[in-house]
């Protein structure tokens, strides 16, 4: 079974995120060091990871640096704080492909259907394709501000704030959403 990684704001470099986010490091060099030691403590060098949006705070040179550092083949769903990186060939490198938005199937012979359609977007939408039929919103931006009122729907935070600074596996946000409802809010 496919069984990839997804994370979002990693925010590399942004010594704010610490103070906005209530990160639990004490400057922005720990913080990286961290969240690098801790993607490639569960990414391996030949593991997908969906990074949805907001990459880094820091320079070109830094940001290429530190993602080269990184394991995994690195597909990036772009965030509002990605949009200059993005421009620049060095950073586009560094990612088999950059999107705004992507609709993914992954392939699971212990599911119904045998496959489950996932949807990410940085930004989380309260409606999104094949809601009704059981397909995940995965998103970041919120820094898990949302869990406070969130609905029990397949829709999931996976960025490092929530998620102990770590990227999660498929497998593991399939237990997570194993107890969510579909939401019945998409035209059929």
């Amino acid at each position: 079974m496919y069984n990839p990684f997804f994370t979002a704001d990693l925010h590399l470099g942004h010594a704010n995120a610490i103070k906005y986010c209530n990160r639990p490091f004490t400057d922005a060099h720990s913080m990286n060091k961290a969240i690098i030691e801790n993607w490639n403590d569960v990414v391996g060098q030949h593991d997908h990871v969906y990074l949805v949006g907001d990459v880094s705070f820091s320079g070109l040179d830094q940001t290429c640096s530190m993602l080269d550092r990184m394991h995994g083949k690195k597909h990036l769903i772009a965030g509002n704080h990605d949009h200059s990186l993005r421009r620049r060939a060095e950073f586009q490198k560094r990612f088999v492909w950059i999107v705004d938005y992507h609709e993914l199937t992954v392939q699971d012979e212990t599911i119904k259907g045998k496959k489950q359609f996932i949807i990410l977007c940085h930004y989380p939408l309260l409606s999104w394709n094949g809601a009704r039929y059981g397909s995940w919103m995965i998103h970041g931006h919120c820094h898990g501000a949302l869990a406070k009122v969130e609905r029990n729907i397949k829709r999931y935070d996976c960025g490092v704030d929530p998620n102990n600074f770590k990227p999660l596996r498929y497998s593991d946000l399939k237990t997570i959403m194993a107890d969510k409802q579909s939401v019945d809010c998409d035209a059929p």
